[in-house]
């Protein structure tokens, strides 16, 4: 009678934990897709942080090509001129002119032609000792404040750090613990 009764109450609160288990996921699910949706409109129409579209390569030339600094000239000659010349290859003028205003199509051909062009650009930063310079290209595409990207990378930094001093001194007291047991 009593593992009747127990067993009874278990599946009964079985239910109940899966019943609000999957109502909380599917309320996480569906304010994730309302998020990417909203994310998404804002690129699509331009609309705060994403107002320029980032891989316009009229945008990135502006950004690298025109200010005449030193510090950008790297990333003008290696990375933005050789992604142009992949897409004015691949693309005439009328077309580019065509898909200028469609921010998807343009990020698609841009994000082909970048990959198409990854052993001209890196063979170029490297007879340049400018090799770091393409992760930093990546980092400006992404519309997000490079400020927080960097805390993420110094945060990471501490966190390894962290863990790895964690593990050293684990394996040095286990050390001093085995010991012990011998």
């Amino acid at each position: 009678m009593n593992i009747t009764l127990t067993t009874f109450f278990l599946a009964i609160l079985g239910f109940l934990v899966i019943r609000f288990a999957t109502r909380i996921a599917l309320k996480l699910l569906g304010w994730a897709l309302l998020i990417s949706l909203g994310i998404f409109l804002l690129f699509y129409f331009g609309i705060g942080p994403f107002h320029e579209n980032p891989v316009s390569i009229n945008t990135l030339k502006e950004h690298y090509c025109e200010p005449n600094q030193d510090s950008l000239k790297n990333k003008c000659d290696c990375i933005v001129r050789i992604v142009e010349k992949d897409i004015h290859k691949r693309w005439s003028d009328a077309e580019l002119e065509e898909l200028s205003d469609n921010r998807t199509e343009m990020g698609y051909i841009f994000t082909r032609s970048f990959e198409a062009s990854q052993d001209q650009i890196k063979e170029c930063l490297e007879k340049r000792n400018a090799g770091n310079e393409l992760q930093e290209f990546k980092r400006d595409l992404i519309p997000v404040k490079n400020e927080w990207l960097k805390k993420l990378d110094d945060w990471k930094e501490r966190i390894q750090q962290k863990s790895e001093q964690a593990v050293d001194s684990f394996i040095n007291r286990k050390h001093e613990i085995d010991r012990r047991y011998e």
